[in-house]
């Protein structure tokens, strides 16, 4: 669990699950309760559906690119 003032890494254990990595690292808890939350919601890391192309997410970081 997060201190709240320091992030701690999350460790993807998906070739595909580095959404579920990265909200696990921003609420603060393990990616196996990230990955039992997001499977009880419908979000499997392996549905294509999901997946993007890097540039979307480099929107999201580099000034100008949005």
């Amino acid at each position: 669990m997060s201190d709240g003032k320091n992030m701690e890494p999350v460790v993807q254990e998906e070739t595909t699950g580095c959404g579920i990595a990265a909200s696990a690292a921003l609420a603060g808890i393990s990616y196996a309760e990230a990955k039992r939350t997001a499977n009880a919601l419908g979000i499997y890391a392996d549905d294509t559906a999901l997946w993007s192309e890097s540039v979307v997410m480099q929107r999201c970081w580099i000034p100008g690119r949005h």
